[in-house]
């Protein structure tokens, strides 16, 4: 796959719909606000991935609509999909679990968002002696390390601070499982048709002649 490198600023990414435009707010923009408002990457088992934030711009997984795996068939129609990372210790039915890190010397792969850019399993506390568990993730929950190329990983917030929603009166703290904040750190701008309702006959970038 061709590289379009990385953004440089947040906003240099714009969507056909953008979940932080489709919601009056008062959260500001931020990785989790400034994102495609449908699914931004496709899981290894052939299931979607949203951003983290809902269409109400609130943490799905505060509003307690999702399933232990992180997953639920959402209120707008389509498919099952993701918003929030399943792994459970042990051999749990989830996306991924203990069984994949067996005899590996990085976390297992576990996804692409639609920039391109692989999603990996979370580093777990026990696992020091893998690439890149001391390399730090940046903003957009990536990091780049032994000459694997920037890519994101699964990871933990702990004690995110969500504004009150629009049902509740109080600010909640919380630890999310994150699988992709919703910001993408490619630059999907840069990207012939991204996205874009267009023909597939007419179109090199979609298999057309």
């Amino acid at each position: 796959m061709k590289d379009y490198e990385q953004v440089s600023a947040l906003t240099d990414n714009q969507f056909t719909k953008n979940l932080y435009l489709d919601e009056t707010n008062t959260i500001g923009v931020n990785v989790y606000t400034w994102a495609d408002s449908a699914d931004n990457g496709v899981l290894v088992d052939g299931s979607v991935m949203f951003p983290l934030f809902n269409n109400a711009l609130y943490p799905s997984a505060m509003a307690s609509e999702l399933s232990a795996s992180g997953c639920h068939v959402g209120q707008g129609g389509g498919g099952p999909h993701c918003h929030s990372d399943g792994y459970q210790a042990g051999q749990g039915l989830t996306l991924y679990n203990d069984a994949d890190y067996e005899g590996k010397t990085h976390p297992p792969l576990i996804g692409f968002g639609y920039d391109g850019i692989a999603l990996f399993g979370r580093y777990r506390s026990t696992d020091t002696g893998l690439l890149g568990f001391s390399t730090s993730l940046g903003d957009y929950g990536a990091h780049n390390h032994d000459l694997i190329g920037y890519h994101y990983h699964a990871h933990t917030l702990t004690d995110f601070v969500a504004y009150p929603a629009p049902t509740r009166n109080a600010t909640i703290v919380a630890d999310l499982r994150v699988l992709m904040k919703g910001a993408y750190i490619g630059k999907t701008s840069s990207i012939p048709y991204f996205r874009a309702n267009t023909g597939f006959a007419n179109n090199k970038y979609l298999g057309g002649r």
